[in-house]
């Protein structure tokens, strides 16, 4: 069988095959279809903090457990707040050591939000040695919110490339859109620059300007109570998901 080649490099099935049935990681691409119910988190705001804290300290602590607490954190704060509860985040791997984040298929599969709209969610991580010890980095970010699973209709993107291609820069937005004044230029093309835009930062624009519900703790109705960082996500801002 001929080699696989993605953007994130060439993929070995031989070296993945002790990823494929991982609740929290696979090979990508081939990663399994298959779902598993994802754990809700604690209905209590300083119990969740806690949580957010200790897997914090653990991803930042660099060492070989870093990736896993870093998905963990990154699934945590998305159930607490936009995600579906039938959503789950992955770990991927190619034929390095260095895993992607994404969907339950890989970083090309989009999450499904609470509004029944999706975002797609992509992560590249790697560790990099430092003074101070082992680090974990991130190679590549994409936060992409988009009204059906295809993303046909995607609405808004931003990208950080630790070395971008030029004539882009590191950090930018992408509007579907259109420039009212400017109708020979498609907006959707141009790459506005940005400062590290925090998957944080991106919850709250969702929750705030694009109206996506916390999730229920219960059956969907007028009934169900929001999460504890439904309305409060800013409660995780020291949490940044970048480096």
């Amino acid at each position: 069988m001929s080699r696989q080649t993605s953007l994130y490099g060439p993929i070995g099935r031989a070296g993945c095959q002790m990823w494929a049935k991982s609740p929290i990681s696979c090979c990508w691409p081939g990663c399994s279809t298959s779902t598993t119910p994802s754990l809700s988190p604690p209905n209590d705001l300083s119990g969740t903090l806690g949580q957010v804290r200790d897997l914090s300290k653990q991803y930042l602590a660099g060492d070989e457990s870093a990736f896993a607490a870093f998905r963990e954190l990154v699934s945590l704060l998305l159930h607490s707040t936009i995600l579906d509860p039938s959503g789950t985040v992955r770990l991927a791997y190619g034929q390095g050591p260095n895993p992607v984040l994404g969907g339950w298929t890989g970083p090309t599969d989009p999450l499904r939000l609470t509004s029944g709209n999706f975002l797609r969610l992509s992560v590249g991580l790697y560790r990099e040695e430092a003074t101070e010890g082992p680090r974990v980095k991130v190679s590549t970010s994409s936060f992409q919110y988009q009204l059906d699973a295809t993303g046909d209709q995607w609405v808004f993107r931003y990208d950080y490339l630790r070395t971008p291609p030029d004539p882009h820069p590191a950090s930018h937005l992408q509007i579907r859109g259109s420039l009212t004044h400017v109708p020979e230029i498609q907006m959707k093309d141009v790459h506005f620059p940005t400062h590290r835009v925090s998957l944080e930062a991106v919850i709250r624009l969702l929750i705030e300007e694009f109206r996506v519900p916390p999730p229920c703790t219960g059956p969907r109705g007028p009934s169900c109570r929001p999460s504890p960082l439904g309305d409060s996500v800013g409660a995780a801002a020291p949490v940044r998901l970048r480096r």
